[in-house]
Formats: structure tokens, C-alpha cells, sequence
């Protein structure tokens, strides 16, 4: 493996992907990847999430797996104003 990667991301996001190939699963760093992409950019495109993939050699069916699985990921950006509606007892 050599020192540096070709990623088109953010340094700071390329320097940890970097970072977590030298692991011993880099796999395993999938959703803390995911986490600094989305912290960064608002959301995961389907361009990141590919190259994600691609960096991390697993299959983009897993990434997007975990993308979808994830309450917390977006996959589509988010409008300036979130409002959310409760119907609970709670509220």
C-alpha cells in the first residue's frame, strides 16, 4: 500500500480514509468515514459514498447498506429550516 491515495474529498477526510487503510480492518472504518463526509458536507452523495467504496475497497453495496440502514445518515440535502412534528404524549 503506498503512503498517499487518489481521493478527490477533502484533505483532512483523504488524510483519515489514509489513516484507516493502515489499520488492520480498514473496512471497519466505514461508518466513521461516512460520519466525516456527512459532518462535512451536509450529506452523502452517491459520488462519495462511490469512491468511499473504492477507497476502502469494499463493495458499494456495503456502503450504501450501511448509508441506508443508518437513521442518522441523508442522502439528499437538507432544506435551510428542518421541522419535524410530534405526536406524542411527550411533546
Amino acid at each position: 500500500m503506498t503512503d498517499t491515495i487518489n481521493c478527490t474529498l477533502d484533505k483532512d477526510i483523504c488524510e483519515f480514509i489514509n489513516n484507516c487503510l493502515k489499520e488492520e480492518h480498514p473496512e471497519s472504518y466505514l461508518i466513521a468515514v461516512l460520519h466525516k463526509i456527512q459532518g462535512r458536507y451536509g450529506y452523502l452523495s452517491n459520488t462519495q459514498m462511490d469512491e468511499v467504496a473504492h477507497l476502502l475497497q469494499v463493495p458499494t453495496s456495503t456502503v450504501y447498506g450501511v448509508a441506508t440502514f443508518y437513521h442518522f445518515f441523508r442522502l439528499k440535502p437538507r432544506g435551510k429550516y428542518a421541522v419535524s412534528v410530534c405526536l406524542g404524549t411527550a411533546c
